[in-house]
């Protein structure tokens, strides 16, 4: 028996299963197992598209709802697509608040803002609905740029023109769902990365410019180098974030960023 079980654990594949049996107990092990709701409980929220989609528009339908969840903090949720209409999201445990903020997340529109220079040019209700499609991208020098067009309805127009007056090499900033209360925490390596040869103050300069409202200070976004935001906390020193429940975000989250979109408006 024993010259038996040595000629079958000498065989290549069964040491390779062993070590996968292995490591698969030490994993549940170290993590737990994991049951879905229909054992751990929770609930399942259906969603029904107003059209059949393609399975390249459902992904899409799909992440969007994924990293809008996220955004708010919502980490167990699950959004999951059945057929080219149908998909549903789950929510582990059964807490009535969880679920109540699902379902309004849900059923609210994202906050769409077009900013030039610290001020609101456009907003998500002065869009026309069937307008808005995306533009593909072009590849330079591994490079790619990304666009997005849309019309503004007529009643629109004059503010967004006024907001525009003079300032054609403004960029045109565009954020769905901007964080408020917020502060931006990044790495000077990470900052520079992008900089474009700026120097450290000036690409400060252009983030608080790109994230700046005038009209609504309340939502500035704070911007602070992580290597500083050390350096503070060594000396028992404060940052000040404005408002109450202030966060802070991380340019490594999927909460960090709000979604931009630069552009410049013509004159």
């Amino acid at each position: 028996m024993f010259e038996t079980l040595k000629s079958i654990f000498s065989d290549r594949r069964m040491q390779v299963l062993l070590v996968i049996v292995l490591v698969s107990i030490l994993h549940i092990y170290l993590s737990g197992v994991k049951f879905g709701i229909d054992f751990a409980g929770g609930t399942r929220i259906p969603i029904v598209l107003e059209r059949s989609v393609n399975n390249a528009e459902m992904d899409m339908v799909v992440n969007v709802l994924k990293e809008r969840l996220s955004k708010f903090g919502l980490k167990e949720v699950k959004v999951k697509s059945l057929g080219d209409r149908d998909l549903y999201v789950e929510v582990s445990g059964s807490d009535t608040e969880s679920i109540a903020e699902v379902e309004r997340l849900i059923a609210t529109q994202g906050v769409f803002q077009a900013v030039v220079d610290g001020k609101v040019a456009i907003s998500g209700d002065e869009l026309i609905k069937k307008s808005i499609y995306t533009v593909p991208f072009d590849r330079v020098s591994g490079n790619a740029d990304y666009e997005v067009a849309f019309t503004i309805t007529p009643e629109a127009g004059p503010k967004f023109a006024n907001a525009v007056l003079g300032k054609a090499d403004y960029p045109l900033y565009m954020y769905l769902d901007r964080p408020s209360k917020s502060m931006i925490v990044l790495t000077r390596e990470e900052m520079l990365t992008y900089a474009g040869g700026a120097s450290p103050e000036q690409a400060l300069e252009a983030i608080d410019n790109a994230t700046r409202l005038d009209d609504y200070p309340e939502q500035h976004l704070k911007v602070v180098l992580a290597d500083d935001f050390a350096n503070m906390l060594a000396a028992n020193a404060t940052i000040p974030v404005s408002g109450p429940g202030s966060r802070v975000q991380s340019p490594e989250s999927s909460v960090s960023r709000p979604e931009t979109q630069d552009s410049r408006p013509q004159s």
